[in-house]
């Protein structure tokens, strides 16, 4: 038991168990979900909707939790789009704008993509196809 005091004055006592397990954070509950939106949804937008379920957790834990699930490894060949045909459109698209907008970072393109063309995709994804086209 803790005894929280101000002064001579007794405000409140908190008693602290310890010796019960944690319970599983809310984020695990959301695990086959997550991994699933992690291949065409950003942090941010993870994020926002954990919150409209009434889970609230930082971008460092659900980044955290998508590596501890693996999930955060995904290849671009598990974009939602699973034809030949997008995942070139998509390439074409990234390429374009990083040449032709050298500034933009890879969330700028993501975001543009979206914006643009409707093309879903996240900053990781930019970031590998970038990265594999040189």
């Amino acid at each position: 038991m803790i005894l929280i005091s101000a002064g001579l004055h007794l405000v409140g006592a908190v008693e602290m168990n310890f010796t019960d397990t944690p319970a599983p954070a809310a984020i695990d509950q959301y695990e086959e979900q997550l991994i699933q939106m992690a291949t065409t949804t950003t942090y941010e937008d993870m994020l926002t909707w954990l919150h409209q379920e009434g889970v609230e957790v930082s971008r460092r834990t659900l980044a955290r939790r998508l590596a501890l699930w693996s999930a955060q490894k995904l290849q671009i060949s598990t974009v939602n789009v699973r034809n030949e045909a997008a995942i070139e459109q998509l390439t074409q698209a990234v390429d374009h704008l990083f040449h032709t907008q050298p500034t933009y970072t890879d969330t700028q393109i993501a975001k543009r993509l979206q914006e643009d063309h409707d093309i879903q995709t996240t900053t990781h994804q930019v970031k590998e196809i970038r990265l594999n086209q040189g």
